[in-house]
């Protein structure tokens, strides 16, 4: 296996400096180092635009920069983790300051010993390594949340907002939000409270994931936009991690409830008028009458369509990530079915939440939010289409009854 190179830019000015560097990294890294060095910053920034370096040893005092400066403008090319500051026995508290500055650490010349310096340089360059990858790490995981469309929100134990993705940042830009990264959400919760006492619940169920004693909260709430009312559901789930906290989604489900409130208003008023013409323009599925249906036999309907609605969602889901057509011929279908049933929006949205509750069980937790906001179209689908059908049915009831001698 051929041995791991390690780049190393030295910018030092004092000839002797940089050969007892030199030295120093003969006796214990060759021939696996190779060492660049340079006498001025401009000269270190031009390779550090060229080529990527493990490590930088800067000394801050140079012909073309001096002090904190140096380290500054050497920052805006390359992480500061990636840095190490060189000072002199004078300059110790210049070394503590680049470090808060964020430098990874500084060495005093006059301090350095072979064994002294290729340890601490062995250490300085694995500590970068291990930084780069949690910052990876952090920018991927970010990546996922801002591909997201719902808002999304990361707070720490104490409720204070540490993290948000896009969404939510650009929905706070369009209303004028202030829970940004920093604010208490708890606090703001119960601010809105005073007012509408409906919030008191959010900020329960958020302390309840927060002290462990719940492992999920839901809350569906409303938003006074300018543009009219939004309806949102917030999911929040704990951070399993050792300093807790907990995570956050706000979906908009403004759509499903404004299908929601029109397919029962449309039931409502398709009730009220003439069954028997209804019943006739339904192809004579089944006798439906003023009185309410026995609660038993309702949800033996509704959980017999359950298999059936669970096989849509999959093959829904699948056609969305692979970008093929979706099935929407089979959700007409489906959608006429609950239209001959007499089925309401409300029993939908059950049948909907226990076929998520099943497939989300069968897939890995990190893949959960994601399927069920792909899950969330085949609903809105089903209820638009259930929708246009309950439209065109109370037309033609009326038509029909206006159209009688």
């Amino acid at each position: 296996m051929t041995p791991t190179i390690l780049k190393i830019l030295l910018v030092e000015d004092n000839p002797g400096d940089a050969r007892l560097v030199q030295e120093m990294l003969k006796q214990r890294f060759n021939p696996q180092y190779r060492l660049t060095h340079v006498e001025s910053l401009s000269q270190g920034l031009d390779l550090i635009n060229q080529e990527k370096f493990d490590i930088t040893l800067l000394d801050l005092n140079l012909p073309d920069s001096q002090g904190l400066s140096t380290l500054h403008r050497l920052c805006q090319v390359m992480p500061p983790t990636a840095v190490v500051v060189l000072t002199g026995m004078t300059d110790d508290e210049l070394g503590i300051q680049a470090i808060q500055a964020g430098a990874q650490d500084y060495l005093v010349k006059e301090e350095i010993t072979t064994s002294v310096f290729t340890r601490f340089l062995r250490y300085a360059i694995e500590r970068n390594h291990l930084l780069n990858k949690l910052q990876q790490k952090e920018a991927f995981n970010q990546a996922i949340l801002n591909s997201l469309t719902a808002r999304v929100a990361v707070l720490d134990q104490n409720g204070v907002i540490v993290s948000v993705n896009d969404a939510w940042q650009q929905f706070n830009r369009e209303h004028d939000g202030e829970d940004y990264p920093g604010m208490n959400y708890l606090n703001a919760c119960e601010a809105t409270a005073a007012h509408d006492p409906h919030w008191s619940e959010c900020a329960a169920g958020l302390r309840s994931i927060l002290e462990g004693s719940v492992t999920s909260f839901d809350f569906e709430y409303a938003y006074p936009a300018p543009s009219g009312q939004l309806w949102f559901l917030m999911k929040a789930t704990p951070l399993q991690t050792k300093a807790g906290g907990l995570v956050m989604s706000h979906i908009d489900v403004t759509a499903l409830k404004q299908a929601e409130a029109q397919i029962e208003h449309l039931t409502e008023a398709l009730a009220a008028r003439n069954y028997n013409h209804y019943l006739a323009m339904s192809n004579g599925m089944g006798a439906v009458t003023k009185a309410s249906v026995d609660s038993n036999m309702a949800d033996k309907v509704l959980y017999e369509l359950i298999p059936e609605y669970k096989d849509l969602v999959v093959r829904y889901v699948r056609a969305v990530r692979i970008h093929n057509d979706r099935p929407s011929r089979q959700v007409q279908i489906f959608a006429h079915r609950l239209a001959d049933l007499h089925i309401q929006a409300r029993d939908i949205v059950r049948i909907h939440l226990g076929v998520l509750t099943q497939l989300t069980e069968e897939i890995l937790p990190s893949q959960e939010r994601a399927f069920s906001n792909d899950a969330r179209l085949v609903l809105l689908e089903l209820l638009g289409t259930l929708l246009d059908i309950y439209l065109k049915s109370w037309q033609k009831s009326i038509d029909t009854a206006e159209n009688q001698p």
